[in-house]
This record gives structure tokens, C-alpha cells and sequence, in this order.
């Protein structure tokens, strides 16, 4: 009789363990088909003072609002010190840097899970996006790129004319980055976005389609009709400004906008920087060479 009873107990032991390990099968399962029908926004905003946060929002298939919503501190990116951008979805995580830190929320509840540093590399490019404003303005937000992909900073412009082209331009060399913004000139760290130095304003420097550097780094750069070419030094200093360029070559305003270029000069054996002059037609098209230490015109085609 006893051992009747020891037999009844250890197959009701088990039954019983066999439908614990089904349920937990199946709520894992269930838990991971959520996770699967869980999609995240992530929106990068900015308030009335020009301070940078993230809203976050799951949201779950079937269901129109949001199941969860995560919100960022608020910071001011003026100088590059922080950044906020997500990294993406995995099966039942989703990860975002905030202000050098990866957070990882669990998908299903917007709780955080773990937060640990962002690990740096170096920067190897620079991207940009640009943000439209209803009041016609906009500002466009430039971030350093490490090789595995990860952003480690960024660096948010002033406002300007969205409808006026060529507002924002730049161009690294080797470790600053060049940035023309409404006709000043930025010099920013490539590795920490932090501003090096500034320029005054430069009306005739609003668009900059192209620039280029030479041996010592010093910085050519053209604004969008031809007329103006200027020279800085790699520390943004003005070294020299040709003006009037159209009128000193006779050619009309250009249809593509030029292109400029330093190099060797083989006709006249002296290093100049030259714009290639794209028209409207291919028979506009020419160089004009400059004397890359005073600025003057050496010839043209």
C-alpha cells in the first residue's frame, strides 16, 4: 500500500513538472511572438530654448497607442558635449545611446534593463541631417562616426534660411572639420565635436558648394556663384579674398556652380589653386588659376 502511494506521488510529481515546463515553454514563448509584434519610435526633438531630448514609444501591433514611452533628459548640444541616437531593435531589447551611455530597454515594458558607457574608438567620418523648422528656418545636426558605426558626438548648428541652398558645407581634414554655417566658418575637433574656433560672419560666404585644402592645410573655399574665393589658414584665420572673379573672366553666372580644386600648375610651374567653371553649356566650361599666396588671377581658359 505504501508503495502504491510512493508510485501515485512521484508520477503526480511528474505531471505536475511536466506542465510547469509547458507553460514556461509557452509563456517564453508568447512573451518572444510580443516582442515580434512590438515596432519602436524613436524621435529626436528640440524645445523653445534649443535643448536636445528623445521621446520613445512602443508600440504594439493591434493596438493604437503606445504601450510604453521612454523620455530622454534634456541637453544643450551647442558645443557637441553630448549625443542621443539609437542603435535599433533586438529580440526582446531596444538600445539607445544617451549622453555617452548604452541603455538597453526591455521591449515589451520600456523599463530599463542595463546601462553601461559607450566604449570609443576613433572617429574615421562625419554625416549630417538636416531639420526643418515651420518657421521656414532650419538647422542641421552633424554627428562623429566611429568604424563600427557607432556615433560619439554631435554637433547641432545655428538656424538659417531653409530656402536659401548651399546654407551648411563641410569638409574634414585631417583631425578638424571644416564647417561653413550662414557664411561663418566653424573649426570643430573631429574626435570630440568641440569647437576649436570661429569666424566672423561673411556675407558673400553664405553658400559654400566647395572646398578643398593644400599641403599645409590652409582651406580654399568658393561661394555658389564663382564671385568670391577665399583662403584660411588651417586655423581659420583669413589669409587672402578674390573678388569679382565673373567680371575679371567674363563669363555669366554659372548654371552647376564651381568646383575648387588645389594643384600643380604645368603651364606656368607654380602651385595655384583653380575653380572648374561648369555652365549652362560645356563650351562655358573653364579653369581659372590663382596664385595660391596673394589670391590674384594667374590666367584662365
Amino acid at each position: 500500500m505504501i508503495k502504491q502511494k510512493r508510485i501515485i506521488q512521484g508520477l503526480l510529481l511528474f505531471v505536475l513538472i511536466g506542465m510547469i515546463t509547458f507553460l514556461s515553454v509557452h509563456t517564453a514563448d508568447a512573451a518572444n511572438k510580443n516582442s515580434n509584434n512590438i515596432t519602436v519610435s524613436f524621435n529626436l526633438l528640440k524645445d523653445g530654448d534649443g535643448h536636445q531630448f528623445a521621446k520613445i514609444y512602443g508600440f504594439k501591433e493591434g493596438v493604437q497607442a503606445a504601450i510604453w514611452t521612454y523620455f530622454s533628459d534634456y541637453y544643450d548640444i551647442s558645443a557637441g558635449n553630448t549625443v542621443l541616437y539609437e542603435i535599433g531593435k533586438t529580440k526582446d531589447t531596444y538600445q539607445f545611446v544617451e549622453n555617452g551611455k548604452v541603455i538597453t530597454l526591455d521591449i515589451n515594458t520600456g523599463d530599463i534593463v542595463n546601462t553601461e558607457n559607450l566604449k570609443k574608438e576613433k572617429v574615421v567620418d562625419v554625416v549630417d541631417t538636416e531639420y526643418s523648422l515651420s518657421s521656414g528656418k532650419a538647422y542641421t545636426v552633424l554627428v562623429g562616426k566611429e568604424k563600427s558605426g557607432n556615433y560619439v558626438w554631435q554637433y547641432q548648428t545655428e538656424e538659417y534660411d531653409s530656402l536659401q541652398n548651399g546654407n551648411v558645407s563641410y569638409k574634414s581634414n585631417k583631425n578638424t572639420v571644416y564647417l561653413f554655417v550662414a557664411g561663418k566658418l566653424y573649426l570643430l575637433n573631429k574626435q570630440t565635436g568641440k569647437i576649436r574656433s570661429k569666424t566672423k560672419k561673411y556675407s558673400n560666404l553664405v553658400g559654400v558648394p566647395s572646398m578643398t585644402f593644400d599641403k599645409k592645410g590652409n582651406v580654399y573655399a568658393i561661394e555658389m556663384f564663382g564671385q568670391h574665393l577665399y583662403k584660411f589658414s588651417s586655423k581659420g584665420k583669413e589669409i587672402w579674398h578674390s573678388r569679382n572673379i565673373e567680371k575679371a573672366i567674363g563669363t555669366g553666372i554659372l548654371a552647376d556652380g564651381p568646383e575648387i580644386k588645389t594643384g600643380p600648375d604645368a603651364k606656368r610651374d607654380v602651385y595655384c589653386a583653380f575653380v572648374d567653371w561648369t555652365g549652362a553649356d560645356d563650351k562655358d566650361a573653364r579653369n581659372v588659376f590663382f596664385n595660391r599666396n596673394t589670391g590674384k588671377i594667374v590666367y584662365h581658359d
